[in-house]
């Protein structure tokens, strides 16, 4: 990374990580991966949300759509007390770390299509496909190797495609999406291109001065 500490980081909920990189990388923000997050809370609460109709549907818009901290607020306040789920030990727990995994809390942060921990994972299996428990020290370093080799070989010949095609379709011509075509590489652009894209779907409208907002 030439030196460079990272902007952002995503992790899981490990203590011991949360610890080194407020020690390492002191000025970046670091949050948790929100699909862990969800995925152990509908698997430790089966039978909650297959009791309570509607539960999932507005457990998820109040996480995914929540505008503001203050909307948030009240609107899991008001789930949690309708459902009668004061006493549902994972709820209260999530509301205890909110700050560290809910997408409004991060509003003023760039995780550009990243919801998740699944680069680092995908590294993880990768290691775990190509190295065993019976290589040798030397055996490990000797396929690290190999397999980062292969990782910058992959990246050089996309830049090398990214550095002779220029995207040349534009959605709406804005001057943010000819920004966005400038410093991204062709892959990223696409994705920026969706997200830019789904936005003409939606309007929003301020129904309560800097509180709720309807969309």
């Amino acid at each position: 990374m030439g030196g460079k500490h990272p902007v952002t980081v995503i992790t899981d909920q490990d203590k011991a990580m949360k610890s080194a990189i407020q020690l390492v990388f002191s000025n970046a923000t670091h949050r948790n991966c929100m699909f862990h997050i969800k995925s152990k809370c509908y698997n430790r609460n089966t039978k909650v949300f297959s009791q309570h109709e509607g539960l999932y549907e507005d457990f998820e818009d109040i996480i995914n759509n929540s505008l503001t901290i203050e909307e948030f607020k009240t609107l899991w306040a008001k789930m949690i007390k309708d459902k009668n789920l004061q006493n549902n030990k994972y709820m209260t727990k999530m509301w205890q770390t909110r700050h560290r995994f809910i997408p409004i809390y991060f509003k003023h942060d760039f995780f550009p299509f990243i919801q998740t921990t699944s680069r680092s994972e995908s590294m993880n299996s990768r290691m775990k496909d190509n190295v065993g428990p019976t290589y040798s020290m030397m055996g490990f370093i000797q396929e690290y190797d190999r397999v980062i080799e292969t990782i910058n070989k992959n990246e050089r010949l996309e830049e090398s495609y990214n550095n002779q095609k220029t995207p040349k379709e534009f959605i709406f011509g804005y001057t943010t999406e000819q920004q966005a075509a400038e410093l991204y590489n062709r892959n990223i652009f696409r994705k920026f291109q969706v997200q830019l894209k789904a936005t003409a779907r939606l309007s929003c409208k301020e129904t309560e001065e800097g509180k709720t907002f309807e969309v």
